[in-house]
């Protein structure tokens, strides 16, 4: 079945390009490529990341392209937010071939990037009702994967993608199809949540997020989302090395956040780390999420 190697990609629409690049260098991202698509009929702008995963903002320049017209249907109905999630794997059209046979609703064939970009590399899209809700590309390189000379430095990359559903078991039935297994599923009280995670091969994952508890704090605004959008896209998690650094940071800027850096939940599915959120009125209605891992004894005794 099909492999997902690395969450590598996280798109943000925006309806004005020019106003969330100021924004979003703010909160500190530095810019590595600003380029049109003429062809798909949007304007993109991306920030690069170490590990080689990217972040990249679009708006739609031309609605008579398919793309262009996707991009600005997703404004008009939804809003500026999270709005396409990118896999990697290790063949596109291998993957076609088995999502296909698996039942699982794709966008038409694998296409290759755009030679403007200069990044060799194919793409498929999967439809959002074989996903939570959520739009999802799966991206293959050819001759090795891509690295930006210019990376926002103080970040590692993309390490968790949110998904927010309001049924879990067919959620996670419909990512099973897909080829992923839950690594863990938990109930968090105190947040008020219940979730099933997928951790990919290399260092990320996609997580399934379900309201359990609307009244505390994280349920409700969860609840909220799945009553405005039914599901979808709600949050994206940067791993940084240090959230404390970052936090002082975007203070100094003027940025808003959901207070200072916390410790995670004991249910949490990865080891202990510290967290910080960034009002989405900051980030041009993308929820993202900074986090540090806390060294513990036994990191210690193994250096």
């Amino acid at each position: 079945m099909t492999e997902l190697t690395r969450l590598v990609g996280q798109v943000v629409a925006v309806h004005d390009l020019d106003a969330a690049v100021v924004d979003f260098e703010r909160i500190g991202f530095v810019f590595c490529d600003r380029s049109s698509r003429p062809d798909w009929g949007i304007d993109t702008a991306m920030v690069a990341f170490p590990d080689g995963s990217y972040f990249e903002l679009v708006a739609s320049i031309d609605r008579t392209k398919e793309i262009g017209a996707t991009v600005g249907g997703f404004l008009d109905k939804r809003g500026e937010g999270l709005y396409l999630a990118v896999v990697e794997v290790p063949d596109v059209a291998a993957a076609h071939s088995e999502l296909v046979s698996a039942g699982v609703g794709v966008v038409g064939p694998p296409v290759p990037a755009p030679e403007a970009r200069g990044i060799a590399c194919d793409l498929l899209w999967l439809k959002p009702r074989s996903t939570g809700g959520a739009f999802v590309q799966l991206l293959a390189y050819r001759g090795g994967r891509h690295y930006e000379e210019q990376q926002t430095s103080w970040a590692r990359g993309l390490f968790n993608l949110a998904i927010a559903v309001a049924d879990l078991d067919q959620a996670v039935e419909s990512f099973e199809r897909i080829g992923l297994r839950v690594s863990d599923r938990s109930s968090r009280e105190d947040w008020g949540l219940t979730t099933a995670t997928f951790h990919l091969r290399e260092a990320s994952s996609i997580e399934l997020v379900s309201a359990s508890d609307a009244s505390r704090p994280a349920g409700a605004a969860v609840a909220k989302f799945l009553a405005a959008h039914g599901g979808g896209h709600y949050m994206t998690v940067i791993e940084v090395p240090d959230v404390d650094a970052v936090f002082a940071r975007l203070v100094s800027a003027g940025v808003e956040t959901l207070g200072p850096p916390t410790l995670s939940p004991p249910e949490s599915p990865w080891p202990l780390a510290k967290q910080l959120w960034v009002r989405p009125s900051s980030s041009h209605g993308a929820f993202v999420e900074f986090l540090s891992f806390v060294p513990t004894q036994s990191d210690d005794v193994a250096r």
